[in-house]
């Protein structure tokens, strides 16, 4: 890493570096709080050819402590003496880049490991194209997805720019997305002058328009890069009706640019969309914000009823990881979930392995993790299935909790400690966590709602978004007090999976018969408790799909029938009467690519479910 403190003044870098193809322009500036994971996710790009060059734009909160440690001859830093005008300093950053194509990335922001090689690709293959973009995800303060994939709406593979400017009129906000997303070519940025300071909240996509006067436009349609809302950011915080006369008067001076070519109807729509994305970005920077103080309050704790004093002291502190598995196809899954819950910063008591009813896998977790202290690997004494497995580790769990992790799921940094925070307060029977799918293409499937993730045992729409009472957490990521299971017994054989077959309901049983028993425990839904869940192939298809809804259907039936409690399937009506029909509502209104197939899969799969459940209800009433 070079440094120097004065702006412009570059210091030369190893004399067996060449010129690079790409330039990473990084404006830090108070950035101590997310710099490191930036620097991170960039200096591991499945591509070589680049240099990284910061301005630390005089911050005063560590960022420039952060900086000094860069050890990578790839990094060049600079220190502003003052702090500048953020267009100033972007135009500057940009001024001291070497590559061909250029790359802004903000502070708080995140690259995924391809982004660099596919977008440098676009552009040296195609000299027609000025301008390329990925899609993002939006992710909170604390990294956790808010919005997944966003932008690129009708502009994806390459468009005209006249075409483009079109689109962005129509949209009436940003679809090319901000300058994480962008790559462009330096010698376009210095044709066209840079960043202006003419639209101040609008500095991206008034640069992106003019960059696309000098040529085409490319939309990538993966997603490369994630964008952070932060409850603090300039955009959350400054008046939504100034950035709304912005967008209304940007609209008016691209419709007066010929080029364009621009209709009375795409502006009447572009007003339109203006007010509707003002109402949105107050909206998402609003449940951000709330979010984030939320968290911030630290674990639930309900009051202490009359005449009961709640200890102070943490009453549960040990906890047992039980992980089933039961099929050698899932080995190379199996041993980073295993490694996830022993690099956990938590006193972890032990991990166990239940192998259902496969001597093969037995023998390869027993060579590879039995001579781990803190791990032991058992065969099930159960029943063959999943909730036998788990009774086989329950039985030789000991402590306070027992959390259960999928074979094929990771535990995420952090992930025991959000859990075990809550067994502070005593009526805490049990918590779950957030679950996100991994896709095995790295992107979701095109035909599949957020609303169904359950169907590949992920958190979907239509769950709470911040910590929760909830009738039963995700099975792939929940946590239950040991003294639960000997007081009400474990999971009931009657439901729940065995090896391939498509069922479940074992956690909602439970938790339906903890609270029969203990009309006051409190089931909580964390979602800071993070894991990845891997999604095979075989189950991003329609015929899976369909065996899942028809399947789960059946298990709601069988929950019913042994319940034994009033509205077992209460969370089941408000999903069915207001997410689904809200997410159907969307995908049929929104423009976006394969709006109508999500929505027919979402009525086929209630269908699905329903046939499934009067199938088995049906034939209860007939035994």
């Amino acid at each position: 890493m070079t440094t120097t403190d004065a702006p412009g003044a570059i210091a030369a870098g190893p004399a067996v570096m060449q010129t690079p193809k790409v330039s990473i322009c990084i404006p830090a500036y108070q950035a101590a709080a997310y710099l490191q994971p930036l620097l991170d996710s960039v200096l591991s790009q499945a591509y070589d050819d680049f240099e990284v060059v910061v301005i630390d734009n005089h911050s005063t909160d560590g960022t420039s402590d952060i900086l000094a440690r860069v050890d990578d001859p790839r990094v060049r830093v600079m220190r502003n003496p003052a702090t500048l005008p953020f267009v100033e300093n972007w135009n500057l950053l940009v001024s001291q880049s070497r590559g061909e194509f250029v790359k802004l990335v903000c502070a708080d922001d995140l690259l995924k490991p391809g982004c660099l090689a596919v977008q440098a690709s676009v552009l040296d293959n195609n000299p027609d194209v000025a301008l390329v973009s990925v899609k993002c995800d939006f992710i909170d303060d604390n990294e956790r997805l808010i919005v997944p994939a966003r932008g690129l709406d009708g502009i994806e593979g390459q468009v005209t720019a006249e075409g483009v400017v079109r689109r962005i009129v129509r949209n009436g906000g940003n679809p090319i997305g901000a300058p994480v997303a962008g790559m462009f070519r330096r010698a376009d940025f210095d044709r066209v002058g840079g960043f202006t300071a003419d639209f101040p909240f609008l500095s991206d996509i008034h640069l992106w328009v003019r960059l696309l006067g000098c040529g085409d436009f490319y939309g990538i349609p993966a997603t490369h890069a994630s964008f952070r809302i932060r409850g603090g950011s300039m955009s959350g915080l400054t008046s939504a009706r100034t950035q709304l006369a912005q967008s209304l008067d940007f609209e008016k001076s691209l419709a007066r640019d010929p080029r364009w070519d621009l209709s009375q109807i795409d502006l009447f729509r572009g007003w339109m969309r203006c007010h509707e994305q003002t109402l949105r970005r107050m909206a998402l920077f609003g449940l951000t914000k709330w979010r984030v103080a939320r968290r911030d309050r630290g674990p639930v704790r309900a009051g202490p009823r009359a005449g009961t004093d709640l200890p102070s002291t943490v009453v549960a502190d040990t906890l047992t990881v039980v992980i089933c598995a039961y099929t050698t196809q899932r080995w190379d899954e199996l041993c980073p979930a295993v490694e996830s819950v022993l690099n956990q910063d938590f006193p972890v008591l032990g991990v166990v392995v239940v192998i259902d009813h496969c001597p093969e896998l037995y023998r390869l977790a027993r060579d590879r993790f039995g001579a781990r202290g803190r791990v032991t690997v058992l065969e099930s004494d159960g029943e063959r299935g999943l909730s036998g497995a788990r009774n086989t580790g329950v039985g030789a769990a000991r402590g306070d909790v027992v959390a259960f992790l999928d074979d094929d799921a990771v535990a995420e940094p952090g992930w025991a400690h959000a859990l075990m925070r809550h067994y502070r307060d005593p009526r805490v029977a049990a918590v779950g966590g957030y679950a996100a799918p991994v896709w095995p293409t790295g992107a979701r499937p095109h035909w599949m709602p957020a609303e169904f993730d359950w169907v590949v045992g992920c958190s979907y729409t239509g769950q709470p978004t911040e910590l929760a009472e909830v009738r039963n957490p995700l099975g792939c990521n929940m946590s239950i007090r040991r003294s639960v299971f000997d007081d009400i017994g474990g999971f009931r054989s009657e439901v729940g999976r065995v090896g391939n077959h498509p069922v479940g309901g074992e956690e909602t049983e439970l938790c339906l018969r903890i609270r029969g028993r203990q009309p006051d425990a409190r089931v909580l839904y964390d979602p800071d408790a993070v894991v990845r869940h891997h999604v095979s192939c075989d189950r991003t298809t329609m015929r899976y799909f369909r065996r899942r809804c028809y399947h789960e259907g059946i298990s709601k039936a069988v929950v019913t029938e042994i319940a034994g409690v009033g509205n077992p399937l209460l969370a089941e009506r408000a999903y069915t009467t207001r997410t689904l029909p809200r997410g159907v509502l969307r995908e049929l209104t929104a423009p976006r690519q394969g709006g109508f197939r999500r929505a027919g899969v979402m009525a086929f799969g209630l269908a699905a479910t329903t046939a499934g459940y009067l199938r088995a209800k049906t034939q209860y009433r007939l035994s």
